[in-house]
């Protein structure tokens, strides 16, 4: 994921930093905390979250399935999705505009109906074992996870109105963490004020601001280039729970590790079977 420099710190470029997202909500007249929740404590007494990057995309097609049913084998804690809509309004899982890079069709998901995105193969691409895996719906991604494994909701297109009817209808409002930007999680907390959502934070002065308007959120993102020890204590400060995406140059032990030492409550990674190992307690030795 790219990043680039901003006034004040890195920032996401699609995403609207938590300064933006503190005025936004602030001003709607929305001021929410939050909430401890089972989502939130990490499995097997590991000391950190491990969220599956575009589910475990490492061993089956991205946002798929697989992918998903690959994350609850491996008993991780949660699966990053992305959320698009195709030309008639379903929801669909799919991280880029178009289905080029990761299926055999051409075009945008706004330009295409389900039956069209249907027919299309998204496995091919990545293993021949995998060849006729189809793009999942939003009510297929969650029949298969929900009560299994968390989700990382990435918001990239889709109305409030039709996301939050998805969450709701398969029952998975405490099992969704949602992240997007200050009019997507204003919109979606009129809907429903029990929603769990999540924005970019990425310095202690954007974070300050969020104090000083008396808004939580109820977690944080950030990249490892900006996370540091006073951004963790602050956030912790503030009630929010930190989800480090280490999909760079520190997706690897140590990295994690360093992550962990700063204050991470989450990690998210390409590689969960190496975090999973890493994090694995070590057998005594034989004497």
């Amino acid at each position: 994921m790219k990043y680039v420099f901003g006034a004040l710190k890195k920032i996401r470029i699609a995403r609207p930093v938590c300064a933006a997202a503190a005025a936004a909500l602030l001003l709607s007249g929305i001021l929410t905390s939050a909430r401890e929740s089972a989502i939130f404590t990490p499995k097997d007494g590991r000391p950190v979250l491990i969220v599956a990057h575009r589910g475990v995309s490492k061993f089956a097609p991205q946002n798929t399935i697989p992918a998903t049913e690959k994350a609850i084998k491996m008993g991780l804690d949660f699966v990053e999705i992305d959320v698009r809509t195709t030309k008639d309004g379903r929801l669909v899982l799919m991280h880029n505009e178009s289905v080029d890079g990761t299926t055999d069709g051409k075009g945008l998901i706004k330009d295409l109906t389900l039956e069209e995105i249907k027919k299309l193969d998204a496995g091919y691409k990545f293993r021949q074992k995998f060849k006729g895996t189809r793009v999942p719906t939003i009510e297929e991604y969650y029949a298969a996870a929900n009560g299994r494994i968390n989700t990382y909701l990435d918001w990239k297109d889709a109305t409030p109105e039709a996301l939050a009817d998805a969450i709701i209808k398969a029952g998975a409002i405490e099992t969704t963490l949602i992240y997007g930007g200050s009019e997507e999680l204003r919109a979606i907390r009129k809907i429903d004020p029990r929603f769990m959502v999540m924005t970019e934070c990425d310095s202690e002065l954007i974070l300050r601001s969020v104090e000083s308007s008396k808004l939580k959120l109820d977690a944080m993102a950030s990249n490892v280039e900006s996370f540091n020890p006073e951004v963790a204590a602050l956030a912790h400060k503030l009630g929010m729970k930190t989800f480090i995406d280490i999909q760079t140059s520190a997706d690897n032990c140590s990295g994690v590790k360093k992550q962990i030492s700063i204050g991470a409550d989450a990690v998210q990674t390409d590689n969960p079977d190496m975090v999973l190992k890493c994090l694995a307690p070590k057998k005594p030795e034989v004497q």
